[in-house]
Formats: C-alpha cells, sequence, structure tokens
C-alpha cells in the first residue's frame, strides 16, 4: 500500500468549473507554485488524453516520471497515472465540484516509491512536500480565479481561512 495525500479549496462565487478545469490542465505552468517542481513537459494532450514528463526535487532528491493523463470535460475530472520513472505507483486525480456557495477543487494523490530504505527516509518528507506543493496550487488557483473575478486581493483568503480545507491521509 503507498502513502495517500489529499487536498482541497473552496472558491465562493459564481465561477464557471470548465475555466478552473483548464487552469488545472495547463500542467506546464505548475512550477510556477509548486516550488519543488523544476520541470514539466508536455508529450502529448488532447480534449480527453495527454502525457507529461515530470522533473520534481525533494530535499535534495531528484525525481523523474512521465504520467499518462486522462481529462473528463464532462465529469471536471483530471487523473493521471504514472507509466515509468522513480515511482512504482504515482495516480490520482483533480476534480472540481459545484458547492451551495461556489465550487471545491480536490486534489488526491497515491505514491510509492517501492525502495523500503528510500521510502522510510524520504516518504515522511515527500508527503509534507506533496501537501505544501499541491496546497501552494490550489492557492494560487483560487487567487487567479478570484482575480478574474474582480476581487481584490486581501479577499481571495489565501492562507489557511475556513474556506481553505487541508488534510493528509495514511
Amino acid at each position: 500500500m503507498g502513502t495517500k495525500v489529499k487536498t482541497a479549496i473552496d472558491i465562493a462565487g459564481a465561477v464557471e468549473r470548465s475555466l478552473v478545469f483548464e487552469k488545472i490542465r495547463r500542467l506546464e505552468d505548475y512550477p510556477r507554485f509548486m516550488p519543488d517542481v523544476k520541470r514539466v513537459r508536455v508529450l502529448e494532450q488532447s480534449d480527453t488524453a495527454g502525457a507529461s514528463e515530470w522533473d520534481v526535487e525533494i530535499e535534495g532528491c531528484p525525481l523523474h516520471w512521465v504520467e499518462r493523463d486522462c481529462f473528463d470535460g464532462d465529469a471536471m475530472v483530471f487523473s493521471f497515472d504514472s507509466v515509468e520513472g522513480d515511482f512504482d505507483r504515482f495516480s490520482g486525480r483533480w476534480e472540481v465540484l459545484e458547492t451551495a456557495s461556489g465550487l471545491r477543487v480536490e486534489f488526491e494523490v497515491e505514491y510509492l516509491v517501492g525502495i523500503p530504505v528510500i521510502e522510510d527516509i524520504i516518504g515522511p518528507i515527500l508527503k509534507v512536500k506533496m501537501e505544501r506543493n499541491t496546497m501552494k496550487m490550489l492557492e494560487h488557483l483560487k487567487a487567479e480565479v478570484e482575480a478574474s473575478l474582480g476581487l481584490e486581493s486581501g479577499d481571495t483568503g489565501l492562507g489557511m481561512d475556513p474556506g481553505v480545507v487541508a488534510r493528509m491521509a495514511a
């Protein structure tokens, strides 16, 4: 069994799900918001599928993988699964959900490094870094969306306020 990380953020207001989903699909932008992500190269991408190559550095340890990406624009779900690289398993999903007050963006990933010694050393650090990086992406996404709605930067609710939900599951 691997390690699971789940994060989510709420975006209040009349926001189009498709706008948020399109921002999530822009994988090449991730290094701008996630400090440990050094490079994302989109190898191929269509409306429903793609492949991307990732280079990440966690505490000086480089990690590399290629993933298959699936985009379901009707359900507003982007799922991914590594097909090669440093992880035995690296799979997850982004989902954009409607709520009574706006939208919720959820991210979930499960990974397994697969080398027990490495897993013991880097596993706990990787879990914390994964959550922090994902929260930075979610916070940036929220700020971008709220700015497009004309809200002032002080109105975005960034940080760990009641509008932000973060949790990790082992």
